[in-house]
């Protein structure tokens, strides 16, 4: 979050987690909640995948029957 110089919202819509509050429990200390590897999956392959190459994985993932809504954040 902060080599990124995100905020908690931020942070939750590169997550795919509801909101800013829902993204606190991964990174509050009362005890932290643990992260799934899916939601670490959807993280992850934002940071690493060009625009482009995370859309084909998302239309991918829609061709399979996920209904799929996502937010326009770029952090690179």
């Amino acid at each position: 979050m902060k080599q990124l110089g995100c905020t908690n919202s931020q942070m939750a819509v590169l997550a795919g987690v509801k909101d800013g509050n829902q993204w606190r429990k991964y990174t509050g200390s009362n005890p932290s909640r643990t992260m799934s590897a899916t939601t670490l999956f959807y993280l992850a392959a934002q940071l690493s995948l060009s625009p482009d190459e995370f859309d084909r994985v998302l239309d991918e993932m829609r061709n399979l029957g996920a209904d799929i809504e996502t937010e326009e954040l770029n952090p690179r």
